[in-house]
């Protein structure tokens, strides 16, 4: 049996060595090889690489899933792979997607900063069969965690990458052994999103009309340490939170007015409450 995994990160290379575990302790009877991410250079980043850890212990590693070979019998499974995969270019192979959200919602992109910016209290992760249509495959289970008020983008992605693995390890004999039950999605339920709802160039706050709640989560939907930061007024904001403070007499202030500020942090007046803004070192 050939098991191909496609993907990045965390969720990827844990799978990874926990198959080659499997595989070192008899338990089973498998080759591994990898498809790499396309900005997966072989080296490690703010996140591990795949095609590194690959290099590490021989195993092959392809550009594409066709270059694989695979047939019936393999498997492919794609943990945060970057291309949508041609099913028909599989051979047959089972195929499956660990998602990072709760389907039939979220399918698509942006899982970490949708349903932060939305407001959502949780999230979740899915593993479902590998379908033509990104990721309307049956689902085969899925894992429902919280999603506090101070998490950001980042946090969630992390924790995607933990629950998600967690998922994955929980189901992996089913995977190898063929054994999956997997139930059909409620299409009318779907939400699916494209890479193109969140300008990521529009990073400075300057709205404050809006209710204290929406303007912190729209900040913490952009705070991801390893790429990027929420500014006000050109600084960089670390944390956000919305607060309802008692402020004497700038209680009828109009949004945007300035409550509270010195060097590290700043309080300014929203449609409704107030937000207080941790910020980073210029």
């Amino acid at each position: 049996m050939i098991i191909a995994l496609a993907g990045k990160g965390w969720i990827a290379v844990r799978t990874a060595r926990l198959l080659a575990a499997l595989i070192a302790v008899q338990r089973l009877d498998a080759t591994i090889e990898v498809v790499r991410n396309r900005d997966d250079t072989g080296r490690d980043t703010w996140l591990p690489s795949l095609a590194s850890l690959a290099a590490q212990r021989g195993w092959r590693v392809h550009d594409t899933p066709g270059e694989a070979g695979l047939g019936p019998g393999d498997i492919f499974l794609s943990l945060q792979y970057d291309r949508i995969v041609d099913c028909a270019a599989l051979g047959g192979a089972a195929a499956y997607n660990l998602h990072f959200a709760n389907l039939p919602r979220y399918r698509g992109s942006l899982t970490s900063a949708l349903p932060i910016r939305h407001g959502e209290t949780q999230a979740g992760v899915t593993l479902h069969v590998l379908a033509q249509e990104v990721d309307a495959g049956p689902v085969i289970a899925s894992r429902t965690f919280e999603l506090p008020p101070f998490y950001t983008a980042y946090d969630l992605y992390r924790a995607y990458h933990a629950y998600g693995f967690d998922l994955l390890r929980d189901n992996v004999q089913a995977l190898l052994g063929g054994a999956v039950q997997a139930t059909p999605q409620d299409d009318a339920a779907a939400t699916t999103f494209y890479r193109s709802a969140i300008d990521f160039s529009d990073v400075e706050l300057d709205d404050f009309c809006r209710d204290a709640e929406q303007v912190r989560d729209w900040c913490r939907s952009l705070i991801f340490p390893p790429v990027q930061y929420p500014t006000y007024r050109g600084r960089r904001i670390g944390s956000c939170s919305a607060v309802d403070w008692e402020t004497g007499s700038d209680g009828g202030s109009e949004p945007g007015t300035v409550v509270y500020a010195d060097p590290e942090q700043v309080v300014v007046r929203c449609g409704k409450g107030e937000v207080w803004l941790e910020l980073l070192p210029a």
